[in-house]
């Protein structure tokens, strides 16, 4: 307290430094009580100090699973992504609600920090492509712990119509349910649907080749069809 109220920024860093180091060493040790205390302590020192000090804090910070909770949410919600990354990307303090919220009134690069976690829930992609540009489209959907909704999914398949390379990364994914993976194909240019085939694992590729089957069947049906009753 005496550090924050008189001391310079050189020694109130020094002070959030030190505290830090005390708290990642036995971190793993440490009861719930014990993190609160390093919460208020740490909370008190991180409303005087900024830029790089912050920054610094949040890398270290942010694999810790269980990191001062109050701490860890201001981090997050820093205007200055390289402050907020660290958390945004890594730490398991952050609840689905608390991403939800960021996404919805952060920057494009906090969201695209949101896009690279190891996983995501479908109420926080769903925002993410609400609000998210083609660049967090291509995070997304090239992440295989990104979970999304049919509408998430439907949403990714609209856009990869005029964007090769994101209906490759959306095309080799699993967990598309067919009828949008069919329509995925369907929108796909051949170069793109040749991609596919080349890159897929031997169980994608099985798929991608029996949907290109029947949409090949589809198209020869309805052209006999077409051309019957123009004969008629």
């Amino acid at each position: 307290e005496d550090s924050i109220r008189s001391g310079s920024k050189d020694r109130r860093v020094d002070s959030l430094r030190r505290i830090t180091d005390l708290f990642v060493a036995d971190a793993d040790r440490l009861s719930d009580q014990q993190i609160d205390l390093f919460d208020d302590v740490l909370g008190h020192l991180v409303k005087r100090i900024e830029g790089k000090a912050l920054a610094e804090l949040s890398r270290r910070l942010g694999p810790i699973n269980n990191a001062p909770i109050e701490v860890v949410q201001r981090l997050a919600r820093d205007d200055d992504i390289a402050v907020a990354e660290p958390i945004l990307t890594q730490s398991a303090r952050l609840t689905d609600n608390d991403l939800i919220e960021i996404a919805s009134t952060k920057t494009q690069a906090h969201l695209l920090a949101i896009s690279a976690r190891p996983e995501i829930a479908t109420g926080v992609t769903d925002v993410l492509l609400q609000r998210g540009s083609s660049l967090i489209f291509h995070k997304l959907a090239g992440n295989s712990g990104a979970n999304f909704s049919e509408s998430g999914f439907a949403t990714l398949v609209k856009h990869s119509e005029h964007d090769g390379q994101l209906a490759e990364k959306v095309g080799l994914r699993l967990d598309v349910p067919l009828r949008l993976f069919r329509e995925l194909l369907l929108r796909a240019t051949e170069a793109v649907r040749s991609r596919l085939l080349a890159l897929a694992g031997p169980e994608s590729r099985d798929q991608i080749q029996r949907v290109l089957t029947a949409i090949s069947e589809d198209t020869r049906h309805e052209a006999g069809f077409q051309n019957e009753h123009d004969y008629a």
